[in-house]
């Protein structure tokens, strides 16, 4: 026994040593927390975790871990995007139907929406159909050669959208809408019973009394419904190439009504493509500037304006000479010009001024508009004429349009 004494302190101290960690490795105290969840009911955010008999560093790596699962358990949560194929509503879907303005009648004829019955004309500018809309509404259907759009020699799309701009006027054509088949658009116009005014002027003596010529009040109509149609065209940036009282229309209510404007950025092609089918040139049809150097601006329409105002004065009778063709460098005397007979009262000297042929010293459209109407008021104070009124009609906030339309005629 003495011989071993001297290893017992040994001995039991390596036991000690070896129980020690034996029952570190065996019953390892599980890290703990007190985790106490307190919902605030004044407030919806979100829960708070309270950390307490936790040291810094195991304190972070729960706090991290506890987010991270909340953020994952948060983005599977999210609902995920439709697609148009799963739903069949897709965004856009979404803000036309919102925003679409269901107490308006659409002016945007798809292909099932109109029908085209038969040919009218086919030109080299313009080609019509007589058609329906909405089934059962008879219609005139106006486009282009496709040609013309796909050399941007006409801007047609852009004319025909903006012609659903124009306001409400009794003497322009009815514009229905835009009739979309594929990637080509179609005027879509009102069909009126009418005639040309040309057709109401020319007075045949052997009439047998069916026909006479316009007396004063129906002149005055007349001229003021020309010149209200033309201010409200060019307001709209539009022009009228080629006006002449073949392309007005005259219903069967003696209603004077104007079609086959333009864009005024494309009154210069529309000229150059009209000359090229006229194998003759006189001032009725064209000012100078057209026929010799193909310009057309607003001057240009003051001039053609006038010529349909003379022939309306003399019952169809132009003002220059129908036989004599137009030269360059020929000198415009109206000097000569006598005004008609007939409507003497009427007489205005401004006429005479739209064909300068220094364009800046024509009168404008509005000018020619008031001075008419200031004579028109003159004589009515004396007579029992009635002062023509505009037909012209904006409601508030928008333009609307809605009138009589039109037949086109046979010529372009």
């Amino acid at each position: 026994v003495a011989h071993f004494l001297p290893w017992v302190s040994p001995i039991v101290a390596v036991l000690c040593i070896l129980s020690f960690y034996g029952y570190k490795v065996i019953f390892k105290p599980t890290m703990s927390a007190n985790v106490s969840i307190n919902t605030d009911s004044n407030l919806s955010g979100p829960t708070q975790i309270q950390l307490n008999s936790l040291s810094l560093t195991d304190q972070s790596l729960l706090q991290n871990s506890l987010q991270g699962s909340f953020k994952r358990k948060q983005k599977s949560d999210l609902p995920s995007i439709p697609s148009d194929d799963s739903t069949g509503f897709s965004e856009s879907n979404y803000y036309s139907a919102t925003t679409r303005d269901t107490s308006e009648k659409s002016r945007i004829f798809s292909e099932n929406d109109f029908c085209l019955l038969s040919s009218i004309k086919m030109g080299t500018i313009y080609n019509r159909w007589m058609g329906t809309i909405d089934a059962n509404k008879v219609a005139v259907l106006t486009t282009i050669p496709e040609e013309l759009i796909k050399k941007e020699i006409i801007h047609w799309h852009e004319f025909v959208k903006r012609t659903l701009d124009l306001p409400k006027s009794d003497h322009l054509i009815n514009i229905e809408g835009i009739g979309v088949k594929k990637i080509t658009y179609y005027l879509i116009t009102g069909h009126v019973d009418s005639d040309t005014l040309a057709s109401r002027l020319t007075f045949d003596p052997n009439s047998m009394g069916t026909q006479s010529p316009m007396l004063v009040p129906d002149v005055m109509k007349h001229i003021s419904g020309i010149l209200e149609g033309m201010e409200v065209i060019k307001s709209y940036g539009f022009l009228h190439p080629g006006l002449s009282t073949k392309k007005v229309l005259y219903t069967k209510d003696g209603i004077c009504k104007l079609y086959d404007f333009c864009l005024a950025e494309d009154a210069p092609k529309i000229v150059s493509l009209k000359k090229a089918q006229m194998g003759f040139f006189t001032l009725n049809r064209f000012p100078p500037e057209s026929l010799f150097r193909n310009e057309y601006t607003n001057e240009s329409d003051v001039w053609s304006t006038a010529v349909v105002i003379w022939e309306i004065l003399s019952d169809g009778t132009s003002p220059f000479p129908i036989d004599e063709e137009v030269k360059p460098g020929i000198d415009v005397d109206t000097s000569k010009l006598r005004w008609p007979p007939r409507n003497l009262q009427l007489r205005n000297v401004s006429l005479f001024d739209c064909w300068n042929q220094n364009c800046s010293l024509r009168p404008s459209i509005h000018h020619l508009r008031s001075s008419f109407k200031s004579i028109f008021e003159k004589l009515i104070e004396n007579s029992f004429y009635e002062i023509p009124v505009s037909s012209l009609y904006t409601p508030m906030g928008r333009s609307v349009l809605s009138s009589p339309s039109r037949q086109p005629d046979n010529g372009e």
